[in-house]
């Protein structure tokens, strides 16, 4: 059962624990601020990988830039969104 929950835990962690932790302390951010810049980045990297010529290589690629982007992303999309006053 432990083997099974590893990715899960892993997937959670660097999806969403880790960059709503950020944008929360840091940067300060509405839950609504984060929400969107979740939106934003799922649709820039949905653009992104649109180059795969699979559904498994578009997902994989989805997933990559997924955990290299999240952590940094959501804590700057939620900042440029707090300063632009956006989701108050």
């Amino acid at each position: 059962m432990s083997k099974q929950l590893g990715p899960l835990v892993f997937f959670l962690g660097v999806y969403l624990v880790v960059p709503i932790t950020l944008a929360r302390l840091i940067v300060g951010a509405t839950w609504l601020q984060i929400a969107i810049a979740y939106v934003i980045l799922v649709l820039g990297l949905g653009l992104i990988s649109m180059g795969g010529s699979t559904i498994d290589e578009k997902v994989g690629w989805m997933l990559i830039l997924g955990m290299f982007f999240a952590i940094p992303g959501i804590p700057i999309l939620s900042l440029i969104l707090r300063k632009l006053g956006v989701g108050l």
